[in-house]
């Protein structure tokens, strides 16, 4: 067994596993966040996922799948992003704060991991969420969590239960 695993997107399947012995990949790259899968309330795209989830299954790589990231429309980003990181990091400059509502929140995460139960186990709740330095130096190219503790804590109790809902054996 392999003793690497590789924290990625989910295209570096093609040659990770065959150079390296890769058995684990973790999802963290914003293609699995809640804002590129649900782009629109109620509307989910899952090909790219469904592909890549299907690869890794075939080739024997599990995943751990970091949850976070909500959508332009449910994120608590408060007013006022300057336009420069608006342009610089689409995605981060709102991806990073809370949602706004924990009951979208938890809809999302159960039906995540509701349809990828029979392959994906392991469930991280947001990355690095005690890192802060996006908050405070937006121009900084990262995604942690820009929330409070508190709201952290809140965010990953929904989270937790949406995932033991949806699949009482995965690991949180």
């Amino acid at each position: 067994d392999s003793p690497f695993a590789i924290s990625g997107k989910p295209v570096h399947l093609n040659y990770w596993d065959d150079f390296l012995g890769v058995k684990f990949l973790r999802f963290w790259s914003g293609e699995e966040s809640w804002g590129a899968i649900e782009y629109e309330p109620g509307k989910y795209d899952w090909r790219h996922l469904d592909a890549m989830v299907k690869k890794a299954k075939e080739k024997g790589v599990e995943i751990l799948w970091t949850v976070f990231g909500p959508p332009l429309w449910e994120s608590s980003i408060p007013a006022g992003p300057s336009a420069a990181l608006k342009k610089k990091q689409p995605f981060f400059y709102y991806a990073s704060w809370p949602p706004k509502d924990l009951n979208k929140w938890y809809n999302f995460t159960y039906t995540l991991v509701k349809r990828y139960k029979d392959y994906v186990k392991y469930w991280e709740i947001w990355n690095e969420p005690n890192n802060f330095s996006f908050k405070f130096d937006p121009q900084i190219d990262y995604g942690g969590f820009c929330g409070t503790p508190k709201e952290y804590v809140e965010v990953l109790k929904t989270a937790y239960k949406a995932c033991k809902d949806a699949d009482p054996t995965c690991k949180v």
